[in-house]
């Protein structure tokens, strides 16, 4: 679960409903940034479902007592979620196994630091997956797949970005937590609100302007300190906002 929290609410985005947005960033790319068209599809796919495991976890939201704030996807307990992540690493292998090294990929990036040895075991278990899925795809190149790599990765922050920060926030407003740390071409991206729906990206990386809708909940504190986070999330109505990408 994506969390953003006001005074009165506590703003719930799924991980999957998230990882959508990404998919359809993604889809607006600029053709050369692909490298091969033959991968665009399959690019698509990992992109879309790259947070395919959290699809169990957030159906059941759970109350962090030491933060006093629903658990996020940044402090959820490590070992049920290793052992989503992957499940939902092997779902998307039965959906394609170059989305499947892609998703890999992205996981084992903010995992291979830790010293847990549950983490170490996670390693390992994927170095021999990303081994076994690059047999199976025909061994493309180092650069091809980490190019792939890096466009669910930008995707990924992009769409964290508006998941993570108040509409139209000034800079010194924006999450710390949400870093655009992904370099493609050699270029840094950074965003800024233009209003209150509309988002610059720079370098624009996308064929035209376009929009996002983002499906979340605004889930009441009031309401939460009454039936506890899970009726509270579950007695909620869905809200959607729409999003723009613009260039100028």
């Amino acid at each position: 679960m994506i969390i953003m929290e006001s005074e009165e609410w506590f703003m719930m985005t799924k991980q999957h409903d998230h990882a959508r947005i990404s998919g359809e960033i993604a889809n607006h790319f600029l053709d050369h940034l692909f490298l091969d068209e033959r991968y665009r599809e399959e690019i698509l796919l990992g992109v879309r479902e790259h947070d395919r495991g959290w699809i169990g976890l957030d159906e059941v939201p759970i109350w962090n007592d030491g933060s006093n704030v629903p658990f996020s996807f940044m402090d959820y307990p490590l070992y049920p979620k290793l052992q989503m992540y992957i499940k939902g690493l092997e779902e998307v292998e039965q959906m394609s196994s170059y989305a499947a090294l892609l998703c890999s990929h992205h996981y084992s990036a903010f995992i291979r630091r830790s010293h847990d040895p549950e983490c170490k075991a996670f390693m390992k278990n994927e170095i021999d997956r990303q081994n076994r899925l690059l047999t199976q795809c025909g061994h493309p190149t180092d650069d091809m797949v980490m190019r792939h790599v890096k466009l669910l990765q930008l995707c990924d922050e992009i769409s964290l970005y508006i998941c993570m920060n108040k509409s139209g926030a000034a800079k010194e407003e924006s999450s710390a937590a949400i870093k655009f740390d992904t370099v493609i071409e050699q270029q840094i991206f950074k965003a800024s609100w233009q209003s209150r729906n509309a988002i610059k990206l720079e370098p624009f990386p996308f064929k035209e302007d376009f929009s996002v809708k983002l499906k979340t909940k605004h889930v009441s504190k009031a309401l939460r300190n009454e039936v506890g986070v899970h009726l509270a999330y579950e007695n909620t109505e869905y809200t959607e906002e729409e999003f723009s990408f613009i260039k100028d």
